[in-house]
């Protein structure tokens, strides 16, 4: 697959998953936003293995459950690679704790939403409303819909790439669907 010159977000970016994710789309072409939250390292250090092999990326910090810290990243985007946006991958979400339903308290409960539903909702707005319904646009709602390098070919841990997603690709092309649902490991 050839992202040459598509511009992709990846919210959560610059760790784990999303920086394998990050890597990945670079990889293969596209120009990569690399958002982190709070370790600017973290999104620094991302940004320089993408450049180092040859990669076009930024870092920006931004707390994606928050709209302006969304329009923000959406702006530095834009600023650094011009008024597109291709591809967006949301990575941000997490479990935050393991804890039995009688122990999750509603603070809890919002927060965990917040993190995982509220972040999901503001980015893949901001992104249509921006990208519009342009063909070829992808919203990516979780990063095991990418084919990701086996995990016996980089050092992240194995449990990043178990499981199976299903793409909700805004275009509705099955054949994407399916080609970003097919991942070794």
């Amino acid at each position: 697959m050839s992202l040459e010159n598509k511009i992709a977000i990846v919210t959560g970016g610059s760790r784990d998953i999303g920086r394998a994710v990050s890597e990945t789309l670079a990889a293969e072409g596209a120009k990569v936003v690399v958002n982190y939250f709070n370790n600017a390292a973290e999104g620094d250090a991302t940004v320089t293995t993408i450049q180092q092999a040859g990669g076009e990326a930024i870092a920006v910090k931004g707390d994606m459950t928050k709209q302006a810290d969304v329009d923000n990243l959406v702006a530095e985007s834009c600023k650094a690679f011009g008024d597109t946006i291709d591809i967006l991958v949301n990575v941000v979400g997490g479990l935050v704790a393991r804890k039995p339903l009688a122990e999750m308290d509603e603070e809890f409960f919002e927060y965990v939403m917040k993190l995982n539903v509220t972040s999901t909702f503001l980015t893949t707005r901001g992104h249509d409303v921006y990208a519009g319904p342009r063909e070829g646009t992808r919203a990516i709602q979780h990063p095991r819909e990418l084919r990701l390098p086996r995990h016996d070919q980089h050092d992240l841990p194995r449990h990043v790439h178990e499981g199976r997603g299903s793409c909700q690709c805004r275009s509705g092309d099955t054949a994407a669907a399916r080609r970003a649902g097919e991942r070794g490991g």
